[in-house]
């Protein structure tokens, strides 16, 4: 786009070279001055670009970082999941394993009084 402007500023600024040499210096003077608002305003139009061009990159950059911290954020969601569900597993295993050793428990309360009662038996 910038390319285009530039070749039509320079056309229409060989255009008025060639046509001024015939022309009366009043014509010539509104003919340079026209020329010199088009390069005025090509060399805004290019500032412009310059800037644009920055500003693009600038949002570019900040997009990939964007689209980089997503994708962390993302994987850091699974593995808090994942540990999530494994703390899950771990507390059913603990309340499995707390009700095994009650019912254990149960079983060794009796076994304990017959270990108390087998010595009175046997010194008898």
């Amino acid at each position: 786009m910038a390319n285009n402007r530039i070749a039509v500023a320079v056309i229409m600024f060989l255009c008025c070279s060639v046509v001024l040499t015939g022309c009366k210096d009043v014509e010539k003077e509104e003919a340079l001055e026209e020329v010199s608002n088009l390069k005025a305003q090509l060399t805004k139009v290019e500032a412009d670009l310059v800037q644009i061009t920055a500003e693009r990159d600038d949002l570019k950059t900040a997009n990939d970082e964007v689209i980089t911290l997503r994708e962390k954020l993302d994987k850091l969601t699974k593995e808090r999941n994942m540990a999530l569900d494994k703390a899950r597993n771990v507390q059913a295993v603990v309340e499995k394993l707390r009700g095994q050793l009650a019912e254990q428990r149960q079983k060794v309360l009796p076994l304990e009084k017959q270990d108390v009662k087998l010595p009175e038996a046997v010194s008898r």
